[in-house]
């Protein structure tokens, strides 16, 4: 989890348009990765159904370490440096066009990138709407951010099995299936 003020310095020399981030910019052993000043996301260059959240709260999972080990490189094309992390907890900073009513600036909301994008362990982190939740205000920040992934793994897992308990979370299966 990475929590810091906008404009810090770790790691590098900031300039007005940086944030602090965990990234690396060459594929493997956990040495590649650095924590320091990258260029931020602008809430000018949201896509639609985007967000632009100050990050509160991100989770690092097995899939960051595959990630950045190289063996999913195949998958997708990446562009360095990589911001690590899938899970965030985060406050709604900018919304791009066609972002639900439902969400808000000033909303702190939850949520799992969509697909392969990553970028969670930073200030700040774009990520699509349709992923997000409202943070429940009796949840803490890092433990939003900590069920995402591992909790849709696990809620497709038991809807895979077709267990009778689980009818009451079918509503959930287009979320399931997005992450």
């Amino acid at each position: 989890v990475i929590m810091s003020t906008p404009g810090s310095t770790a790691g590098g020399t900031a300039r007005d348009d940086d944030h602090t981030a965990l990234h690396y910019h060459a594929w493997g052993d956990p040495s590649v990765l650095k924590v320091g000043a990258l260029r931020a996301p602008r809430a000018d260059e949201l896509g639609d159904g985007k967000l632009l959240l100050r990050v509160h709260a991100a989770a690092l999972n097995p899939v960051d370490y595959k990630q950045r080990s190289g063996s999913q490189r195949g998958l997708m094309v990446f562009t360095f440096p990589i911001v690590v992390g899938f899970d965030f907890c985060g406050t709604v900073v900018a919304r791009g066009a066609n972002v639900p009513a439902q969400f808000a600036v000033g909303d702190v909301v939850f949520g799992c990138v969509h697909g392969l994008r990553v970028g969670t362990v930073a200030e700040y982190a774009v990520v699509d709407a349709c992923v997000c939740a409202r943070k429940p205000p009796d949840v803490s920040d890092i433990d939003a951010a900590s069920v995402p992934l591992v909790g849709g793994t696990a809620l497709r897992m038991l809807l895979k099995c077709n267990l009778d308990f689980v009818d009451e979370y079918k509503q959930y299966a287009d979320l399931v299936n997005v992450l």
